[in-house]
Parts: C-alpha cells; structure tokens; sequence
C-alpha cells in the first residue's frame, strides 16, 4: 500500500511532430529526442528501463523483417 507522503502522478503523453503516432509514458521516466524527433527515447530514472521509437522511410514493397536486417547489419 502507498503511505500517505507518496502520490502516483498521472503518465505523461508525447505526440510526434507531424501527429503520425504517440504514446504515454511514466511522469518519473526521462524523455530524449534525437534527430529532429525522428528517434524518441524514454528512459527509467534508474535506467533499467527503457524503449525507443525510431522513425524511417521504408520504401513500398519493402517486408519490415527486411528492413530490420538491414538496420542490424548496419550497425554491426
């Protein structure tokens, strides 16, 4: 049970720039914004947890496993 000094405060809301997707987050968690919005990462206070959202251009036809082989052996 919360002892009476500790609050829950309600989840914080990030939308994209262009609107194209969001979510809601722990108000306690750390928000990051890289290249211009295009990678978002929201981050524990203590670090142990985290995820990111990265948007990319992915050209039609193109199969999503396809493309995030591609990304893994790029960073390789």
């Amino acid at each position: 049970a919360l002892g009476a000094a500790e609050t829950v405060k309600k989840p914080l809301s990030f939308k994209s720039a262009k609107g194209r997707f969001s979510f809601s987050y722990p108000a306690d968690w750390n928000l990051q914004e890289l290249e211009g919005g295009k990678i978002v990462t929201v981050t524990s206070d203590d670090s142990a947890a985290s995820f990111s959202v990265t948007v990319a251009e992915i050209k039609r036809g193109r199969d999503a496993c396809e493309y995030l082989a591609e990304r893994a052996a790029a960073s390789e």
